[in-house]
């Protein structure tokens, strides 16, 4: 299905704030397995604050994105395009939103279930990033080079929108690799690649 023309939102993403947080167990552009093609892009803070919270569950403390796209070209939803639930933007969300989205659109082949799929890296914990989460992605690749993703693509997140009514959530965020530009994009559009994530 083509992408709806006139999309209603286009949201430049801020670049200030997110800084190179590290310890000796996680910073942001690196690979954790040497040559595994894996870059960490988020890492919670050491000491965390009111201001600056953990945002991972305990004993977790960073996430990393695929070596490589799992998806050149897929639907945010297949055959069935309904209200999931999964409307967390935050980081940290978006398991539970590709968990909602699986449990809610069942079979088929979308965006969150062949990240839930997945299994690259032999990992198989892997799921689509919230729109933070994948904003932090792209901002870690463009200051690292650390993510070879593909030019002016706009990828899938895991986040629906609700627009108009409040009632029809037929659209999903998405964010273009080459400038960072978050959209809200028709669900069924089957041209926006897919990068999975893990939290470690």
């Amino acid at each position: 299905m083509k992408r709806l023309s006139g999309l209603i939102v286009v949201l430049c993403v801020i670049t200030a704030g997110q800084s190179y947080a590290a310890n000796n167990k996680c910073v942001v552009g690196t690979e954790r397995e040497a040559g595994s093609g894996r870059y960490t892009f988020y890492c919670d803070p050491i000491h965390p604050t009111t201001a600056n919270p953990k945002k991972l569950p305990a004993g977790q403390i960073g996430l990393e994105a695929a070596a490589k796209d799992e998806s050149a070209g897929i639907g945010w939803c297949d055959t069935l395009c309904i209200v999931t639930g999964a409307a967390d933007t935050e980081v940290g969300t978006g398991r539970a939103n590709t968990n909602k989205i699986v449990e809610t659109l069942s079979a088929g082949n979308y965006a969150a279930k062949i990240c839930d799929d997945s299994k690259q890296g032999g990992y198989n914990d892997w799921f689509l990033p919230s729109k933070d989460e994948l904003n932090l992605m792209f901002l870690a690749n463009e200051r690292t080079n650390a993510g070879n993703a593909q030019p002016d693509k706009y990828y899938w997140s895991s986040s629906e929108e609700s627009i108009s009514d409040g009632t029809s959530y037929l659209f999903a965020w998405a964010q273009k690799s080459s400038n960072g530009f978050q959209i809200l994009d028709n669900k069924p559009y089957v041209g926006s690649p897919v990068r999975c994530i893990r939290v470690f």
